[in-house]
Parts: structure tokens; C-alpha cells; sequence
């Protein structure tokens, strides 16, 4: 199956149906699978319920007892792993033929979810504004998978953006070690370095981190050829502009901005990535694997 790229999920029905054509493709073009390695025991089966794994069912025991019964297994290396996903006003936003930076975000979002579902990884997932605006607690199942998913589908982008209150709260609330993925654009209303103390704070406490950054391309580099009116997405700022008057020192502080997130969370051992939204969703789901392999060691 060949791989999907952001600008061909317009073709694909569904944020369930993407993220596993996403996750296939991925698969399928790796040279030996990642999902080699889970060390599982069968421990015995219960009787199928609504919402379970129909991949686990034991279709030789249905052939005996004409019941439907799942294999349990005791999983020996798993982990918890809790997604942060960016939802505020600033991510609703794409230049002119490219994927709004939300849906690409959802995209990586979901597709990371469905991967770890297929790993029986523990997922938790928390979608932010500037408030907490959905919560799921972490659960190894494939029905929390699709609980995730639905849920990440049915977000809409809007408020402003509280980065470190986020984390701060995460902090809080995630009792278990574990890997923690923020999906966001990094925009927080009190700066980067605020953003970053928290994301300090969390590392400290023992988790394992991943930043992705997600940014339009014409956030990057300005790319835009006539005068534009850039209104707020947050605020109700309206500012008319010449992009080719202030590109120059644009770029600059934007790279400034970029590189002091990558600068720091090198410094504190946080994984992070800058990705636009035409990067190929192989970034993502491999920085995933790579850091789970690293964890599980």
C-alpha cells in the first residue's frame, strides 16, 4: 500500500479511515516491521463484549463452545503514552492549497493513536485551548483507540492558546510515568519560555517527552507574493502587510522562535520536531517508535 501524504487526505472519508491508510502505508514501507518485539503471554480468554478487538478473537474456541471469546495476553512491554493536542484559534489556519495546520495536527494525532493501539500501549489524549476542553484517561484497548479518534474528529479549533497551563495541569493529573507527545504551534499567549518551564516541569517528574511543532508553510518563511490582511485567530487584531517589506526580519524572528524550542528541549533530553503541514507522516510515527524502542530498553 502506498504511502498517504497530507495533501491526499481530502480523498480519504473518515479521521479513522485515514489514520489506519496512514499507518498501513507507513508499515508497508518499512524494511523489517516495528511491531516485532512486544513481549505477550497468552493468559486466558474471556467472553467478547461490545468495543473489543476483534482482531484478539480466538476463532477456535468459537468453533467448539459457538461463543465468541477474546485471547488475554500479559504484556510485558507496553507503556502509557498521553497526546496533547493543540485545538485553540491559531491552528485553524492554512495558506492558499494546503491542509488547514488542525486537520494536519488531527491527522498526526490519530494516526499515532491508532499505531499505539497496535503496540496494546496504554493512550491517553487531552485536547487544549486555553482550558482543558476534552480529557480521555489512559486505557490499553483498540476501543479506546476508536474513542480517541472520534473524539479528536469532532474538535473544533477555537479560543486562545494556553500552552503551559496545559502542561502544568498534565502534571498534575498524570500519576503514571510515561511518554507524553504534545501536538501544538507552540503560540502560547505568555511566550516560549513559559511553555518551556512546563515542559521542563513535566520531564522532571520522569516522563518521557515529544514536541511537535506544527506550522503552516507560509508561517515558515513568509512565502506570499502580494500584500496581504493578516486578521488574528485568537484576537481581533487586522494588520495590512507587504510581505516582501518585512520578510527579511519575519523570517528571522521566526527562526529565533523555532530555534529556541529545539535548542532547549535538546538541553533536557525532549524530543522535538518541526513539522509543516506538507511534512510526511513518517516523521512523526517514527520519532514515536524510535523514543518507545529507547524507553523500553
Amino acid at each position: 500500500m502506498p504511502s498517504i501524504k497530507p495533501a491526499d487526505l481530502a480523498s480519504l472519508r473518515g479521521l479513522e479511515l485515514k489514520a489506519r491508510v496512514i499507518v498501513d502505508g507507513f508499515l508497508a514501507g518499512m524494511h523489517t516491521s516495528p511491531l516485532k518485539g512486544a513481549s505477550l503471554d497468552f493468559a486466558e480468554h474471556r467472553e467478547y463484549s461490545a468495543g473489543d478487538d476483534l482482531r484478539k478473537l480466538d476463532w477456535k474456541v468459537l468453533g467448539s463452545k459457538d461463543k465468541l471469546f477474546i485471547r488475554q495476553y500479559r504484556e510485558e512491554s507496553t507503556l502509557t503514552a498521553n497526546i496533547l493536542l493543540d485545538v485553540s484559534g491559531s491552528m485553524n489556519y492554512s495558506s492558499p492549497g494546503l491542509i488547514k495546520k488542525n486537520e494536519y495536527a488531527a491527522a498526526v494525532a490519530a494516526s499515532l493513536v491508532y499505531l499505539m493501539s497496535l503496540r496494546q500501549d496504554r493512550i491517553g489524549f487531552l485536547a487544549f485551548s486555553d482550558i482543558i476542553e476534552k480529557m480521555l484517561p489512559p486505557r490499553a484497548s483498540y476501543g479506546q483507540a476508536s474513542a480517541v479518534i472520534k473524539t479528536i474528529e469532532n474538535l473544533l479549533p477555537s479560543g486562545k492558546t494556553a500552552v503551559f497551563r496545559t502542561l502544568e495541569t498534565a502534571g498534575k493529573l498524570f500519576k503514571k510515568r510515561g511518554l507524553v507527545i504534545l501536538i501544538s504551534d507552540l503560540y502560547d499567549s505568555k511566550g516560549p519560555e513559559e511553555a518551556m518551564k512546563y515542559l521542563r516541569y513535566l520531564a522532571s517528574k520522569g516522563n518521557d517527552l515529544i514536541v511537535f511543532q506544527i506550522l503552516d508553510r507560509s508561517e515558515l518563511g513568509l512565502d506570499l507574493d502580494e500584500p496581504f490582511l493578516f486578521e488574528g485567530l485568537e484576537d481581533k487584531d487586522v494588520i495590512l502587510a507587504n510581505p516582501e517589506l518585512i520578510r527579511h526580519e519575519y523570517r528571522r524572528v521566526m527562526e529565533e522562535f523555532t530555534g529556541y524550542f529545539a535548542k532547549e528541549c535538546s538541553k533536557y533530553g525532549i524530543d522535538y520536531r518541526l513539522l509543516d503541514n506538507t511534512a510526511h507522516f513518517s516523521v512523526p510515527l517514527r520519532a514515536y517508535l524510535a523514543r518507545r524502542e529507547k524507553i523500553l530498553k
